[in-house]
């Protein structure tokens, strides 16, 4: 084998520091919170077979994030229609929507969260009563932003023209609910999740938090709401 003489090697030196550097060197073109910061960021999220969440004893389930090391973690999205499928093969949905949020009773929420647990071994909830305050505050201070009624009408509506959007909405031959994670996360603890503040308003132990596309956002008022549009997100302990 021939032997590199110490110009040569010299020179391999230096072509990997300066590739190194081009590799470290920060990219000033591109910005985080843009929204090529949130395709990275959704990129993060974990599919199977083009459904979000993981594979549990053979079952598809939420994937959660913790909140704060050694502590519970909460979904990272709200349950799909495909997750809550797995659990209930009987409840159907339109072609095309596995990765929309499921609309459930809390029945079947409750049902739901027991059988993750007995499937996989941990410890499934809803958020207790303590947590779903502190989530509601969350939703409502990033409301504005987020799939709700506000969103659909396109312009800052008032709770006197509620009644007349819901009407129009009686016309509508779809659903206002979009695939999870098309908004900006919102940051729980250390977790960023997704659609807290809309899509589909949560259910926690004793009650419902949050909003749904369907419900009217009120700057002014940060008090839970009775949605009609719920559905899960996990806390896993």
């Amino acid at each position: 084998m021939r032997k590199l003489n110490i110009t040569t090697l010299l020179l391999i030196c230096l072509i990997s520091i300066a590739s190194n550097a081009q590799t470290d060197k920060k990219n000033d073109a591109f910005k985080e919170d843009s929204p090529l910061g949130e395709l990275f960021k959704i990129q993060k999220a974990k599919i199977v077979d083009g459904f979000f969440g993981e594979i549990k004893n053979g079952v598809l389930v939420p994937e959660t994030l913790l909140i704060k090391k050694d502590s519970t973690s909460i979904g990272r999205f709200e349950v799909t229609n495909a997750q809550f499928k797995a659990f209930k093969p009987s409840f159907t949905y339109e072609a095309g929507i596995d990765n929309y949020p499921a609309e459930v009773n809390m029945q079947d929420a409750k049902a739901y969260v027991k059988w993750l647990s007995d499937k996989t071994g941990e410890t499934y909830r809803l958020p207790n009563a303590k947590e779903a305050e502190s989530l509601h505050k969350q939703a409502h201070k990033i409301g504005a932003k987020e799939l709700t009624l506000n969103y659909w009408a396109g312009y800052d509506i008032t709770k006197e023209q509620v009644p007349m959007l819901n009407e129009k909405l009686k016309e509508l031959h779809t659903i206002l609910y979009k695939k999870v994670g098309k908004k900006k996360p919102t940051k729980v603890g250390d977790a960023e999740v997704y659609d807290l503040g809309g899509n589909v308003a949560e259910y926690y132990e004793n009650g419902i938090y949050g909003y749904s596309a369907y419900d009217f956002y009120d700057v002014n008022d940060d008090s839970m709401i009775n949605s009609k549009h719920v559905g899960i997100r996990v806390i896993k302990q």
